[in-house]
This record gives C-alpha cells, structure tokens and sequence, in this order.
C-alpha cells in the first residue's frame, strides 16, 4: 500500500541520518539512496534474519513481507533500480495526493 510505502521511506530516513546505511564504508545520504541500495541493505537482510529466526528460508518481495494478509493490488508502481527511492517516493505521493 501507499501507506506501507511512505512508512518504509520514514524508517531509510531515519537509517540515512544516523549514518547506519553504508555502501563500501561510506554513510549512504537520502538524496543518493536508490533501489539497488535498498534491497541489498535493507529489505534481503530483513528478510533473511526473519527467516533465520523462524527456521524457513521462503522468499518474499517487501509487500509480501510487510503485509498480514494477501493484498490484492489497485495500482502497480514501475521503477528503475538505479533510480533514486525519494523521486520514485515524490511520484508516489503525487498520485496519492491527486488519484488517491
């Protein structure tokens, strides 16, 4: 959901300022986060360490992980991996604010 998004962009901002998100050493800034980022330090090893702790090794995609119960999709957002999540997220509440 939208919802699930615009929490998920609280929680990498908060990471981004306290300098715990780090791509080779260095602190990775909100303006430079992008999806590539995201998923290889944040959202496999959330995933993983979930898994790890229940004895399963399932596979999710972050909608998957997030949500209770199976959510049956409205809109589908595209993006780019190399794009930046705080456009892809500027987009996002575009069209929540317009269409939502």
């Amino acid at each position: 959901t939208i919802q699930q998004l615009r929490e998920l962009q609280v929680y990498l901002q908060r990471l981004c300022k306290t300098m715990l998100l780090r791509r080779n050493g260095t602190p990775i800034q909100w303006f430079d986060l992008d999806m590539y980022d995201i998923a290889h330090f944040v959202i496999k090893p959330s995933i993983a360490h979930v898994e790890q702790e229940r004895g399963t090794h399932r596979r999710y995609s972050w909608a998957e992980f997030v949500s209770a119960e199976e959510q049956v999709p409205d809109i589908m957002f595209s993006h780019s991996w190399a794009g930046r999540f705080r456009d892809f997220m500027s987009i996002v509440s575009k069209f929540a604010n317009t269409d939502g």
